[in-house]
């Protein structure tokens, strides 16, 4: 786990992906069971701040970050792994 200093986990961005699991961007967790529980985070190759994320109806996952420049990253097999 990465040392987050005073302010923990903050600004979080969710959406629920196709196959039901959930993902944030930055650092991602993956949650299997609707969000009861979740994977330990993982650094994502993104940086920035006050994530946005969105899971579209043709399977893209489009992510928003960035402060005070924004930033869209989108990715074509809608996991967040391409």
């Amino acid at each position: 786990m990465p040392d987050l200093g005073d302010e923990g986990w903050a600004e979080p961005g969710l959406a629920l992906l196709s196959n039901g699991e959930g993902n944030a961007p930055l650092y991602f967790a993956r949650s299997a069971d609707g969000g009861r529980t979740w994977s330990d985070p993982v650094r994502s190759r993104l940086h920035g701040q006050y994530p946005g994320l969105l899971a579209m109806s043709n399977g893209m996952l489009v992510a928003t970050y960035g402060r005070p420049d924004n930033r869209i990253a989108v990715c074509l097999d809608g996991y967040g792994e391409g």
